[in-house]
């Protein structure tokens, strides 16, 4: 609900770097994992934040089947291109590579912001922004442009 504010100020006007980390949380299933690989196979065809708004409002329906279809539910999305990368598999290491990362930061809840020092979650947009301005400001005096 906040991204749309974020983006706004901060990542479209160059203020932070938007990168987004996979941390699937799956209790023991693979169907969250597989979700994520897809949204990389997604990001193959520039539909990663389509076809994750997708995934994020059917987080219970993430069988195989489901990718699929929500995948013909994006128009720049060509479900063959899409499909021959899930079933290869490529985006398996980075999405591994990413869990491992997030394990080493200590994170446990999604989505987790990470400005500095400082690792959070679940804060309203004010606290979040009174921390990034914190943030940027402090960089800003530390290297002075």
């Amino acid at each position: 609900q906040i991204l749309p504010e974020i983006k706004k100020e901060y990542i479209e006007s160059g203020k932070v770097r938007w990168e987004v980390v996979h941390f699937p949380l799956t209790g023991g299933e693979q169907d969250a994992i597989n979700a994520a690989i897809a949204s990389e196979c997604a990001a193959e065809q520039n539909a990663f934040w389509p076809y994750h708004d997708i995934l994020f409002i059917n987080q219970q329906n993430l069988a195989r089947q489901d990718l699929l279809r929500y995948a013909g539910n994006v128009p720049q999305i060509k479900v063959e291109s899409f499909t021959s990368c899930l079933n290869s598999k490529k985006p398996v290491s980075l999405v591994e590579n990413d869990i491992r990362l997030s394990e080493r930061l200590g994170i446990s809840a999604t989505p987790t912001f990470l400005a500095g020092n400082y690792l959070f979650s679940n804060l309203p947009y004010p606290r979040l922004k009174k921390i990034l301005d914190e943030e940027i400001a402090r960089r800003q005096k530390a290297f002075p442009q």
